[in-house]
Parts: structure tokens; sequence; C-alpha cells
């Protein structure tokens, strides 16, 4: 019998450029955890796409004056000082490079921060919203198609006012409809309160209105029948949990209209 041994991999020594800001930042957050910074690297590169850590905001290099001084120390005993831009040295697997590092860095301060989630979906729910998203895409382009058609037919027939009330009313359909499949795509992407509804902020959020805008209770009614159609567990984009986050929203908006 011939055993077969994979040789482990290396790991590879990084050094990623940043401000020094950057650096004390993600350095706290490391003593904070109780790990150490490739740690946090590690992490973030694990769980998360090439593709989506290469997408996210670069915190970018130091700025001109940003500088460590450096103090190193010749043979002879005399002493030599420079200056060079803050970094970081992390050792992680090889296929990598210092700026994706560096944005993977950036992701984990702004989860720590509470700026950032990360939400795990099925990939029926992902399939779900993808599909809305390219029907959201499709209209966006077929309402650009129909602006140009309405330029075109002003040129052609100024004196046709007919032919442009009737373009002005499919082009309000058509953003209507633009809207309705927005709003689903922001409603089946809201977070769920695991803490439950405690505030009248949060019960908004859920039932996707705008806490700053008075609201009566029919707008809320209204509402909820919307999301109820959405968010049913028999929908095809249903959800038992996000169901019931919803009931309890209602029922605390209800209690508070009333």
């Amino acid at each position: 019998m011939t055993m077969t041994i994979e040789k482990k991999k290396h790991k590879k020594s990084y050094t990623i450029s940043c401000s020094s800001e950057f650096r004390q930042k993600i350095s706290d957050l490391a003593e904070e955890k109780g790990v150490n910074i490739a740690d946090i690297a590690r992490s973030v590169v694990i769980m998360l796409p090439k593709n989506t850590i290469q997408a996210y905001a670069d915190p970018g290099d130091a700025e001109v004056g940003d500088r460590d001084s450096v103090t190193s120390i010749n043979t002879d005993g005399t002493k030599k000082t420079w200056m060079r831009k803050p970094r970081i040295q992390v050792r992680l697997g090889d296929g990598y490079d210092s700026v994706m590092i560096r944005k993977a860095l950036n992701i984990a301060l702004h989860m720590a921060h509470g700026n950032m989630d990360v939400e795990l979906l099925s990939k029926q729910q992902k399939t779900n919203i993808q599909n809305i998203q390219a029907e959201y895409l499709s209209l966006k382009e077929k309402l650009k198609l129909k602006h140009e058609q309405m330029d075109l037919e002003k040129e052609q027939a100024k004196n046709n006012t007919t032919n442009e009330v009737d373009s002005k009313d499919e082009l309000k359909k058509a953003y209507s409809e633009l809207d309705r499949l927005s709003m689903i795509v922001n409603i089946l992407t809201f977070e769920s309160i695991e803490t439950g509804i405690k505030t009248k902020n949060q019960a908004l959020h859920v039932m996707c209105l705008t806490p700053d805008i008075k609201h009566i209770f029919k707008d809320i009614k209204d509402r909820y029948r919307l999301l109820s159609r959405i968010h049913h567990p028999d929908s095809p984009y249903g959800s038992t949990e996000k169901m019931a986050i919803l009931n309890d929203a209602f029922a605390y908006l209800k209690h508070t209209y009333k």
C-alpha cells in the first residue's frame, strides 16, 4: 500500500504598508481580541470569497509626512536613522497580496465597530435575491431605452401631445415597478433583530418605513399586508423567521399607534 503525504504549504511573510492610524486601530483590535494581526486577516480570508474582499474599500497607503523613524546600529557601532512608511508584518499562506490583506483587515475593523455585518443566506435565498436583482437591472435598462425613445419622439413629433402623454404614463408605471423591485430587494436582505423588537424605530425598520416621517396607522396596516405576502412561508421568498419578526413589529406598532 502506497501512502501519499501532501506537502504542507509554507507560510509567507507579507509587508503591508498603511497609515499609522490604521496600524494602531488594527493593533488595538488584535490586543482586544487576544490574537495577533495575522489571525484577524486569516479569519476574514477564510470566511469571505476572494472577489468580495478585493471589491471592498482599501484604506490605502500612508500619506506624505506619515512616516516611522527607524534606527539601526552599524557593524562599527554607529547608529543610522531613516524614515519609512508605517507597515504591518503578517505571515499567511501563499497566494495573497498586500492590498488584499489590507482590505481584509479593513473589513475586520468595520465589523468590529458595527459598521458592517455578514449575513448568512441559504442557496435558495441567494438565488431569489439574485433573480430579483437581475429583474431590477433589466427594468433599469428598459427605462433607459424608454427615455431614449421619448427623446426621439419629441424630436419627430413635437406637436403630438397624445404620444407624449402615453409615454409618460408608461414611464410612470415602469418607475413604480422599479420602486417595487427595489423595495423587495431591501426587504429580503433586512437584518434579523436577535433581541426582539424593543423600540419604535426598530419596528419601523422591519416594516421598511422611515422613522423620521409621521405615519398613520393605515400606513402601518397597508405595509404589513404587503410584507406579509412577501415573507409568508408559502411565498417563494418567504421565511418563517422573518415573518415572526414582522408580526412582532406590527404588534408593537399596533399598540403604539392605538
